[in-house]
C-alpha cells in the first residue's frame, strides 16, 4: 500500500432507498462533516419516494455533494457503484436514518497513518423517538478491533471510514456476503493493514421497522458465522490478543466506559478461541483464564450495565416486531 498523506480528502458514500423521511436532516449532517476538499456521493437506489428530487434540490447550491442515480441493485451495488464513482482515496460511509456528531470525520481523519486501512467509532443506539437503548466501546486498537469481529456490532458499519486502496485490494463489497457484507469486508483488510477505531460516540445508530439491519436480522447472523469461518483473521493474530490480553485490559484503564470496553474485549477473544488452531486442552485453558479475568470484582457493575441495555434492545426489537410482523431478534 502507497503512503496515506496526512489528513487526506474524504469520499462520503451514502446509499439510499425511499429515505424521505431522513433525507434532508441526513444531507445536512453530511455536509457540516465535509471539509471544502471533500465530497458527498449519494447514491439513489430504486426509490419510490421523493428522496430524489428533494437531493437534487438540496445539492444545487453544493458542488461538493453528487446525486447518482441507479435501478433497483441492492445496497452492495450501491455501494460498490458509490466507491467507484469517488474521487478521494478514502471513503466514508454514511446512512441517511442515522446522525453523526458534527466533527466525525475531523476525528476520524485525525488517527489516519500509514498502516491504517479502516477507522471506526463507539456509538449510541437509539429508538425511532430517540429512546436510550445503549452505548457500544469499541476495541480502540488494531487488535482488539480485529478480534472484536468475532462478536458482533463493535466496528459498526454506518460510522466506517476506510482506505480506497484496501478496499480494492480486499476484493470490495461482494453480493454473496450479504447482508454482512461489511463484516467480510473487515475481515479481508486485516490481511492488508490495520483496524483502529475512535473511544468516543460519533454516530447515533437508529433501530427502526425499515432498516436493513433489522429486516434481515436472522440472516444476518447465519453470513457472519460462514464467513468468519470461511475468512477468519490470521491466527497470529489471536496469539497475539491472547498473550498481550492483561496490556489491553490495564490499556483501557484511563479511557471511557473501560469497564465495558474489558468486558467485551473478554467476550470476543472467548469467541476467537473457537477459531484458534490447538489442543482442545489449550483452548479450555485459554478460555478458564479469560473466564477469571472477567469475573473480576471490577467487572461486576459493567456487565450488569452491558446487560440491562441489551435487554432493553431485546425488547425494543420485540416491540417493533408486534407492530410490524417481522422477526428481530439480537
Amino acid at each position: 500500500m502507497n503512503k496515506t498523506p496526512s489528513n487526506p480528502p474524504i469520499s462520503a458514500v451514502i446509499p439510499v432507498r425511499n429515505g424521505e423521511r431522513f433525507i434532508e436532516a441526513s444531507f445536512l449532517n453530511v455536509q457540516k462533516n465535509l471539509s471544502l476538499e471533500d465530497e458527498a456521493i449519494f447514491v439513489v437506489n430504486g426509490t419510490t419516494d421523493s428522496t430524489l428530487k428533494i437531493l437534487k434540490k438540496l445539492s444545487e447550491s453544493d458542488t461538493r455533494m453528487r446525486v447518482i442515480e441507479v435501478e433497483e441493485g441492492g445496497i452492495v451495488h450501491a455501494l460498490n457503484l458509490g466507491i467507484q464513482e469517488s474521487r478521494h482515496s478514502w471513503i466514508a460511509r454514511f446512512d441517511v436514518d442515522d446522525s453523526y456528531v458534527t466533527d466525525r470525520l475531523s476525528q476520524q481523519r485525525n488517527i489516519i497513518s500509514r498502516d491504517t486501512v479502516a477507522i471506526f467509532s463507539d456509538y449510541n443506539i437509539v429508538g425511532l423517538n430517540d429512546e436510550d437503548l445503549g452505548l457500544i466501546p469499541t476495541g480502540v486498537t488494531h487488535l482488539p478491533t480485529a478480534i472484536s469481529l468475532f462478536g458482533k456490532n463493535r466496528t459498526p458499519h454506518p460510522v466506517a471510514i476506510f482506505s480506497k486502496g484496501a478496499f480494492l485490494e480486499s476484493g470490495r463489497y461482494r453480493s454473496e456476503d450479504f447482508p454482512a457484507e461489511d463484516l467480510g469486508l473487515w475481515l479481508r483488510m486485516t490481511r492488508v493493514g490495520e483496524l483502529r477505531t475512535v473511544p468516543a460516540p460519533l454516530l447515533r445508530y437508529k433501530l427502526h421497522g425499515n432498516s436493513i439491519s433489522l429486516n434481515h436480522q436472522n440472516l444476518a447472523r447465519g453470513k457472519a458465522a460462514e464467513l468468519v469461518s470461511k475468512i477468519c483473521i490470521e491466527q497470529t493474530t489471536i496469539r497475539q490478543a491472547i498473550d498481550s490480553t492483561e496490556s489491553f485490559l490495564q490499556e483501557y484503564e484511563g479511557m471511557s466506559h473501560f469497564g465495558e470496553r474489558k468486558i467485551l474485549f473478554l467476550a470476543n477473544l472467548y469467541q476467537a478461541i473457537s477459531h484458534l488452531e490447538c489442543s482442545p486442552r489449550e483452548k479450555r485453558g485459554i478460555r478458564n483464564l479469560i473466564i477469571l479475568r472477567s469475573l473480576r470484582p471490577s467487572h461486576v457493575q459493567p456487565i450488569l450495565h452491558l446487560s440491562t441495555k441489551y435487554a432493553a434492545r431485546r425488547n425494543y426489537r420485540s416491540e417493533i416486531s408486534a407492530q410490524t410482523g417481522q422477526e428481530k431478534s439480537e
